[in-house]
């Protein structure tokens, strides 16, 4: 699998659909990389609901948190270009160690993927 698979993202979205989440560098406790699939947090898919999907078609800040995200608007639907998300933010970050990604589906049925450059694991923010 090449480094900028969307694979893994896809097949996880196919077993799941509710969160994936992938830690950061800096969060993990082993050396390989392995994605999260998981049962979405309430509260974070509950505040992804409250945003207006049309101001999100483009990764953008999630007011009051350290989350970057955007929507797939159709409902039911999956969402793409995960991995090209993770590698731009990498790319961008202050500390490219911090970087961890997560999907995670809202209470509309809407698929949100968000970055986040933060200290800590994100499977803990994303998943129950």
């Amino acid at each position: 699998m090449q480094l900028d698979s969307e694979d893994p993202w896809t097949f996880g979205q196919s077993l799941q659909r509710e969160a994936l989440a992938l830690n950061s560098v800096q969060s993990r406790d082993e050396e390989q990389i392995h994605i999260h699939v998981c049962t979405g947090n309430s509260g974070v898919k509950k505040r992804l609901s409250g945003l207006d999907p049309e101001d999100y078609k483009t990764l953008q800040e999630v007011p009051k948190t350290s989350w970057k995200c955007r929507v797939n608007p159709k409902v039911g639907g999956t969402i793409n270009g995960v991995t090209a998300e993770i590698r731009t933010a990498i790319h961008f970050a202050s500390c490219k160690e911090e970087v961890g990604a997560a999907v995670i589906v809202d209470n509309d049925d809407r698929s949100w993927m968000c970055i986040a450059e933060e200290w800590g694991a994100i499977e803990h923010t994303f998943c129950q």
